[in-house]
């Protein structure tokens, strides 16, 4: 039996697949055929769908409009079309179309039929369009609204009128109302020989004809007419009140009741997201409805929902449309079971033998289609066979085909794949192409079934040439029948989203028969894959998905796979995928010891990668030339790698190839893009960086999957023991057993060292305490190893000790090694020295624990001092601090010796720096030699203990005693007092007898002024005694000289002149004098103010009086009784009883009145003495006769 014959109606009969609103040929054949489906009939939905809209429609007051959704293939513009033919009710073939239709729904909803029939009653004309396909005939300078010239052109078509001029469908329609226009067709026959329908398109450019029947029609002139003509052409608008009107007007002419329906097919596609557009239509709805009292309103189709098209409204935009959006509140969502159950019964319904034949074939084979057509349980692609009816009504296609091939075509026209806007691929109907593709199975007998590449046929009629050129190409030149189906159903499916295109699914949609070894056929499909491949048709992508390739994808996939990487490229990015985003531990840790971390090094298929360690992680993976899997090669390679953790991957044959294509993609893409203008390639670009991260996250999965599941073996052995999946947990339980026999003596450390420990080392006196100074295993081996340098002539380091048990056996930490060191040193096992020096137990935790010390710290071992030489040095210590030693063991007794020898030196020093004199001299040489001394670390003292003594001894009896005992004693009071007198009272000594001075001289100077104390206290006194009596002498015979010129100054006439606190002024200039002279100790002071600052002081104060007093004399300007006084009187000048009628006089110092010129500057004879005294005469007589006064 063949496919053909299992059919109910002849499967090559003619059926129009396509549904075109303009198209009104078969409209019986279309209705008679057309399908009420279990959706239509709101078998899911009660009171929707069908019903919902008639129970409306067959009501007189519909004020609604109505908005039928769906996705391609759903069957919404074929339900608006029967819906227009149904609700005018024409008359087709001597049947009306609403009965027709009502016979349909009466087996379905008796209601609904009687709701189909009352609808059909009220007089309607629908006018049927497609609203992209009216709009492209729309000329560009028409004054109206986009959406609003469509509905103006269709209606005016509908009566008529011009359809592409506006201006013109008005000026007919103005015609029309006078009832002229039949006399406008007449009368443009008559007089010009031609039918005004084909003249009227080139009315715009000649108005005169018709200019010449207008203006008969409305009795003007010609030119009047014509001019009328020609302003409606430039300035006709109209808006959509108007419009509203217009149609109001025209159903007012019109039967009571009439309604007017525009059904407008793809609106949603038309509007997309032109919100502008979107709130047209929804305005002339809102007033088709208003004006009209619901006499007319639309319908229409639209790919997506309501709620959807508008989605992109702003806020107040949908606030806007909110109160409009009801006139759509009658909605008709579509689904694909819609255009299932169409296709199911209008192509694949089958006969009685057809339907008994699948029952067993269905029986037989039901459980193979579960496991065949099984896509996973998170895809929206199923084939589930509830009942054997199912799997009837879709043989022999799949049930999955139906949603998948749909996608396919809904996502194609997304992507422009389709001639022109194809109007949503209207010209071709998903039952259209599951009619051809029957067709093409009808000689095939009943074991095969619809392979998915084959409904490549029923599209590529409408497909754009560029788009279909390699799938041509291949049919001329690939010669693989399957690799072909392959390519094209991978075409067909190439942007179809939750369809993963990988090996599995590409053999299940590609299946031919249900016989077939599924197994076997994969290869053959995996073989296909790879020569369409290796021909860059597709590239495998992440996930083994394997994409069709466009032409520009192709040349992008070609320079991808010629791009060159460097031959380490792989192994680096593999090492980067294992080591730091799977592994990114970079130590190991044992016993979650903190201190017990390990650095391990790294190997990918027996190359080193990295640095040197004491132990690797080496991961065998597929990427390797020659893969290792078997247990036993494993376990030798283990052996021969015994140091390594081997993590043994499993096979993936395509692991390496999608890391490098990754690598290539990623080269490569980074350089195309800077180059790409084409916006289109350059979206390619971002497309394939998103595949090849894609893939990069699937090879670092898949990696991650296949160290899941790795074997792991340590020299020779597998590591059974280890289950846990989790990768971490796997690995680092692997390296811990490599740890442990990597370093066989890490046992060996029985304590946990860490900063802390070594402090409480370092800085314990005792020899043993709570750590224990015994020797310990750990301790015997760093020991032994210094011994074995020692033997060997080897110089011992920190830092080479450290290094040595870091590494293999031992695996010690730094920290372990330096605490056993420091050990060791504290039991007198070993000793350090740094550039030369002894460390001391106060420098060793710096020391051992700064690195960059620690290759400079030689380590010595210890050799035991004798017995004696511990006791004399402890005896020495008696002698030399006047004090037993506190200490009993030799290193000990070293250190306090050296410590006490500091607070010695210090002190000394101390003295030195505070008496700076010369017996304190002495001490420098003491000083400098402690110093020496202090320095020295064990067993310095021991090893030159006679020659410290000695010295040692000598200086404290020599030096130190004496010098100590002396500014300690009372003496030193003495001194101290030489010092004051030489320091601070050095000026009186001038004074003082040469022989005393001489006396105290001797002592400061003395290396030994102890023992010259004697003659010191007696000079001291004397000194003191001395100063004191010539100063009491001085002053008396200043305050003298003072009072005398004080009193001069009061004699004159014109000091008493002055006003009281003037002359108190003067006064107190002499007093202050006198005042300093009772706190003066320096005898050259007093003897200066007498001889010196007396006469400043003097000469200041009589300076002063002569200012004064001329001012008084400018001030007053009286006349003053002058009173004559004998040489010799001493009474003052100006009497004082009459001294407001004196006038006071300015005087003249002596230096002033004997300072005369005179040209000689020697007196040699009796007469230059003469010449010289006359001059003086002269002189003092000018200064008399000028009314001033001469100061003696």
């Amino acid at each position: 039996m063949k496919q053909q014959d299992i059919y109910l109606k002849d499967i090559t009969r003619h059926i129009e697949g396509v549904i075109k609103a303009g198209d009104e040929n078969n409209i019986s054949t279309e209705i008679n055929e057309y399908v009420i489906t279990a959706e239509l009939a709101g078998k899911s939905k009660p009171g929707g769908m069908l019903p919902g809209l008639f129970n409306q429609l067959a009501q007189q007051n519909f004020n609604q409009c109505v908005w039928i959704s769906g996705d391609f293939g759903s069957g919404k513009s074929h339900l608006l079309k029967i819906l227009s033919y149904v609700l005018e009710n024409r008359l087709v073939d001597n049947n009306y179309c609403a009965e027709l239709f009502a016979e349909k729904a009466k087996d379905i909803d008796f209601e609904l039929e009687g709701n189909i029939r009352r609808a059909a009653k009220i007089p309607t004309q629908c006018i049927l369009f497609n609203i992209q396909a009216n709009h492209d005939g729309i000329a560009s300078n028409i004054k109206i609204d986009p959406i609003l010239n469509v509905f103006l052109k269709v209606f005016n078509e509908k009566l008529g009128y011009d359809k592409t001029k506006p201006a013109l469908a008005e000026i007919e329609r103005h015609i029309d109302r006078k009832g002229k226009l039949q006399f406008l067709y007449d009368e443009y026959r008559r007089r010009f020989g031609k039918e005004w329908i084909e003249a009227r398109k080139n009315t715009a450019l000649q108005p005169q004809k018709l200019g010449e029947i207008y203006a008969e029609i409305e009795g003007v002139s010609v030119e009047s007419a014509t001019q009328t003509i020609q302003d409606a052409f430039k300035t006709y608008t109209l808006d959509i009140d108007g419009f509203a009107d217009m149609i109001k007007a025209y159903l007012d002419t019109q039967t009571v009741g009439s309604r007017l329906i525009f059904c407008v097919d793809e609106v949603g596609q038309f509007i997309a997201n032109d919100v502008q557009r979107m709130l047209s239509l929804q305005t002339i709805a809102e007033a088709l409805v208003t004006k009209t009292a619901g006499r007319a309103f639309m319908m229409v189709t639209s790919q997506v929902d309501i709620n959807a098209t508008i989605g992109d409204l702003n806020k107040q935009q949908k606030h806007d449309f909110s109160r409009i959006q009801g006139r759509f509140s009658l909605k008709i969502p579509l689904t694909s079971a819609n255009a299932d159950e169409v296709i199911q019964k209008r192509i694949l319904l089958k006969n009685e033998a057809g339907n008994e034949y699948l029952a067993k074939v269905f029986e037989r084979e039901q459980n193979n289609i579960k496991v065949f057509f099984n896509f996973g349980e998170s895809s929206q692609f199923k084939t589930e066979y509830r009942t054997v009816q199912r799997f009837q009504n879709t043989f022999p296609f799949m049930a999955y085909q139906f949603d998948l091939l749909q996608q396919s075509i809904i996502e194609l026209n997304k992507n422009n794949a389709f001639i022109g806007n194809q109007q949503s691929v209207g010209e071709r109907s998903m039952l259209a192409i599951t009619q051809q593709i029957a067709k093409e199975y009808k000689d095939k007998d009943l074991d095969h079934f619809v392979q998915f590449g084959d409904m490549f046929t029923g599209i590529r009629d409408i497909l754009q040439v560029k788009i279909q050129s390699d799938i041509l190409q291949a049919e001329r030149s690939l010669g693989n029948e399957l690799a072909l189906k392959v390519l094209k159903a991978l075409f067909l499916v190439k942007y179809v989203k939750g369809f993963h295109s990988t090996v599995d699914n590409i053999t299940k949609i590609m299946l031919p028969t249900f016989h077939v070894d599924f197994i076997e056929f994969k290869e053959q499909i995996q073989v296909a894959l790879n020569k369409l491949e290796q021909q860059s048709y597709i590239e495998r992508a992440a996930g083994d998905e394997y994409h069709f390739l466009t032409n520009e994808e192709k040349d992008i996939e070609n320079a991808i796979k010629s791009t060159d990487l460097a031959p380490d490229a792989a192994g680096k990015e593999l090492s980067k995928i294992l080591f730091t985003e799977i592994y990114s531990e970079p130590k190991i840790r044992i016993n979650n010891n903190t201190r017990l971390n390990y650095s391990y090094g790294r190997f990918i298929d027996e190359v080193q990668d990295g640095r040197e360690q004491d132990f690797y992680l080496h991961f065998f993976t597929p990427m390797a030339d020659n893969q290792y899997t078997d247990s036993a090669t494993l376990l030798i390679k283990s052996m021969q790698y015994s140091n390594h953790l081997i993590v043994a991957l499993g096979e993936d044959k395509t692991l390496g190839r999608d890391l490098i294509m990754y690598l290539k993609a990623e080269k490569c893409l980074n350089f195309i893009h800077s180059a790409a203008a084409d916006e289109y390639k350059r979206q390619i670009i971002i497309d394939k960086r998103k595949l090849n991260a894609e893939r990069r996250r699937e090879v670092v999965l898949r990696m991650q999957e296949l160290i899941s599941d790795a074997r792991l073996y340590i020299a020779g052995q597998e590591l059974t023991d280890i289950t846990a999946r989790d990768i971490r947990l796997r690995i680092s339980g692997g390296l811990q057993q490599l740890v442990t026999s990597v370093y066989t003596n890490l046992r060996l450390l029985t304590k946990d060292y860490d900063e802390n420990t070594l402090r409480t080392i370092c800085n314990d006196s005792r020899a043993t305490d709570a750590f224990g100074y015994q020797l310990e295993e750990c301790d015997s081996e760093v020991l032994g190893f210094i011994n074995r340098n020692k033997q060997n002539s080897v110089r011992s380091t920190v830092k080479g000790v450290v290094d040595l048990f870091k590494s293999k056996p031992y695996g010690w930490y730094d920290l372990a090694t330096v605490c056993i060191l420091a050990k060791l040193f504290k039991m007198n096992k070993l000793s350090f020295r740094y550039d030369g020096s002894m460390l001391e137990d106060r420098d060793l935790v710096n020391y051992l624990t700064a690195s960059a010390r620690q290759a400079n710290i030689i380590i010595d071992l210890e050799e035991a001092i004798p017995e004696s030489q511990v006791r004399k040095l402890k005896t020495l210590f008696q002698h030399y601090f006047g004090r037993p030693c506190t200490q009993t063991e030799a290193k000990a007794i070293h250190k306090e010796f050296i410590e006490a020898l500091a607070v010695v030196n210090a002190e000394l020093l101390s003295l030195k720096n505070r008496y700076h004199y010369k017996f304190t001299d002495s001490l420098i040489q003491p000083i400098d030699q402690l110093q020496a001394y202090c320095k020295f670390t064990h067993p310095y003292v021991y090893t030159n203990l006679q020659q410290v003594e000695d010295k040692l001894l000598d200086d404290k009896e020599d030096i130190l005693d004496p010098v100590t005992n002396f500014v300690n004693g009372p003496q030193f009071a003495i001194f101290e007092q030489i010092v004051a007198i030489k320091q601070g009272n050095q000026a009186n000594l001038k004074y003082v007898d040469e022989q005393l001075k001489e006396t105290i001289e001797k002592v400061y100077v003395s290396p030994k002024p102890w023992t010259l104390m004697k003659d010191a206290r007696e000079a001291v006194d004397q000194i003191a005694k001395e100063i004191e009596e010539r100063r009491e002498k001085e002053k008396q015979q200043t305050l003298a000289a003072i009072q005398d010129k004080k009193s001069a100054l009061q004699s004159l006439d014109a000091f008493h002149s002055l006003e009281k606190d003037k002359q108190s002024q003067l006064i107190q200039a002499y007093e202050h004098l006198e005042v300093s002279l009772n706190t003066e100790r320096y005898v050259g002071n007093i003897i200066t103010t007498r001889t010196y600052q007396l006469a400043e002081t003097h000469t200041f104060c009589i300076e002063k009086l002569n200012d004064w007093t001329a001012l008084n004399v400018a001030e007053h300007n009286e006349p003053y009784i002058v009173k004559s006084k004998q040489i010799g009187d001493k009474t003052p000048d100006i009497d004082v009883a009459t001294s407001s009628k004196q006038k006071p006089r300015i005087t003249v110092q002596r230096e002033k009145a004997l300072n005369v010129p005179f040209t000689k500057r020697v007196l040699s004879t009796p007469q230059d003495v003469d010449a010289y005294v006359n001059a003086i005469r002269e002189n003092m007589m000018k200064i008399i006769n000028d009314d001033k006064s001469i100061m003696l």
